[in-house]
């Protein structure tokens, strides 16, 4: 994704594809900053702007289609989706510039969730992360990150309450569940794991501690973006290898 639209490669044709913002520009002035992307595996793309709010994205036919809140029952002139995903219930999570907003598809109504105001020590929500069962949920953002409980509406933030934890005060890029009990956070610090149960972080020596994006392939490795390249780590063994 870039400011000027959806970018789909095709590896057998070795060829891209664009579908472009134009008609999006037509509606408004101003750039169009694609944010972040969310696929659920349907027909649709969900896409975060810095203008446009929520877009979903027909992938057969290239459509754009805005969904837009009540802007003045937010008292906000725009709405900025910095983080998407989908709870067990179908309704998506919004990591906004007003908090974690909700979007229910079913009726399509837009709820304030969590603001700035609520939210304890955490501003710029960047990644929304669910644990299996849906209660817990994972929120990163720009000073760390949070955890917050559905049933209980607890609210504890991993960087501030734990003094062993050596997170504290690590601008956050990016975060990711491995799906073995660890979230991976990328900061401008260094990569951490952190063990959701045992609440502690250990942290990576990599060629370089500007981490901007985290993927895990079909192995279970973990893939790192730094600043001085692709980085792996083999979390069975907690070894790092510097890709060539």
């Amino acid at each position: 994704g870039s400011n000027v639209g959806l970018h789909r490669y095709d590896a057998e044709a070795d060829a891209f594809t664009t579908f472009l913002f134009a008609h999006m520009r037509t509606q408004g002035a101003g750039n169009i900053e694609l944010r972040t992307l969310f696929n659920d595996v349907s027909e649709y793309l969900w896409l975060g702007t810095s203008l446009r709010g929520l877009v979903r994205f027909h992938v057969d036919s290239g459509q754009y289609t805005q969904l837009m809140p009540d802007f003045h029952a937010l008292s906000v002139p725009a709405l900025e989706v910095n983080a998407i995903n989908k709870d067990n219930d179908g309704l998506f999570w919004l990591g906004t510039n007003i908090g974690i907003m909700t979007y229910d598809p079913s009726t399509g109504a837009f709820d304030k969730f969590l603001t700035d105001d609520t939210l304890v020590n955490l501003t710029g929500i960047s990644k929304i992360i669910f644990d299996p069962d849906g209660v817990r949920v994972w929120l990163s953002g720009e000073q760390g990150v949070v955890l917050y409980d559905r049933k209980t509406g607890e609210q504890r933030s991993i960087f501030d309450n734990d003094k062993n934890m050596n997170l504290r005060g690590k601008f956050i890029y990016c975060m990711l569940d491995d799906g073995q009990g660890s979230l991976w956070i990328g900061t401008a610090d260094g990569l951490f794991s952190y063990d959701k149960e045992m609440n502690t972080s250990t942290k990576y020596n990599l060629a370089n501690d500007s981490i901007y994006n985290i993927i895990q392939d079909r192995t279970g490795d973990i893939w790192v973006c730094t600043n001085a390249g692709l980085s792996s780590v083999t979390p069975a063994i907690r070894t790092q290898l510097q890709a060539k």
